[in-house]
C-alpha cells in the first residue's frame, strides 16, 4: 500500500476504492463537480491544436514546395 508524505496511511487503494469512497461520504455529485470547467477547458485548447498544425503544415508545405505539379 502506498504512504504519503508524512508516513500516514492514503485514503485510497486504487480508483475503483476512491470512486466507492467519494460517492459514499459525498454522494454522486461529488463525482461531477469538476466536468463543466473540464468540458469548457476542452474546445479552446483543441482550436489552438488545430491551428499550429494548420499553420506547420502550411510552412512545410510552402518550405519543400509540395503543392507544386509533378514534372
Amino acid at each position: 500500500m502506498a504512504r504519503s508524505c508524512s508516513g500516514n496511511d492514503v485514503k485510497y487503494t486504487g480508483m475503483v476504492h476512491a470512486i466507492r469512497t467519494i460517492f459514499q461520504e459525498e454522494g454522486l455529485r461529488a463525482l461531477w463537480k469538476g466536468l463543466l470547467p473540464r468540458l469548457m477547458r476542452i474546445p479552446p485548447c483543441q482550436a489552438i491544436m488545430w491551428t499550429v498544425a494548420n499553420q506547420v503544415t502550411g510552412f512545410y508545405e510552402k518550405r519543400y514546395n509540395l503543392l507544386a505539379p509533378l514534372q
